[in-house]
């Protein structure tokens, strides 16, 4: 498993969030009005998602889990093996499709849908965060 290039994205992920935080009680028609700094949310939020599928599918990868025909089932299967909780990784797993509407749908984004992922999803993250880096320390492949 590669551990310092997840832990290097959960870094990335801690500062991305951080960077999201003040925009989590932005009145959403305000934040849609600046049009470079929604820019900036949505890119901060792809990036965000991104991380999440990439340290999901490492991790799923470097276990041989079960096959998984898309990242949302990964994510899924995680919840499964109790990598993280079932219930979490249930809704976590959502974050995929919003990743795709952010990629593929960009001109048709619902600026609520972004309101929501930041309102509540950026908890989330930070538990994703929390969930990886305590899988790693159980199993030995954090030391600190």
């Amino acid at each position: 498993m590669k551990v310092e290039a997840m832990m290097e994205r959960l870094r990335a992920l801690d500062e991305y969030i951080r960077l999201l935080e003040p925009y989590r009680t932005q009145d959403i028609r305000t934040l849609v009005n600046d049009r470079m700094v929604y820019g900036g949310v949505l890119h901060y939020l792809q990036l965000c998602a991104q991380i999440v599928m990439d340290v999901s599918a490492h991790i799923h990868a470097a276990l041989d889990l079960e096959r998984a025909s898309d990242y949302r089932e990964v994510i899924l299967t995680l919840g499964k093996h109790h990598i993280l909780p079932p219930e979490f990784a249930e809704r976590l797993s959502s974050i995929t499709g919003f990743r795709n509407v952010l990629v593929y749908e960009y001109l048709t984004v619902d600026p609520l849908r972004v309101q929501d992922a930041l309102q509540k999803g950026i908890a989330d993250l930070q538990a994703f965060m929390v969930y990886i880096t305590d899988f790693l320390r159980r199993e030995g492949y954090l030391t600190q």
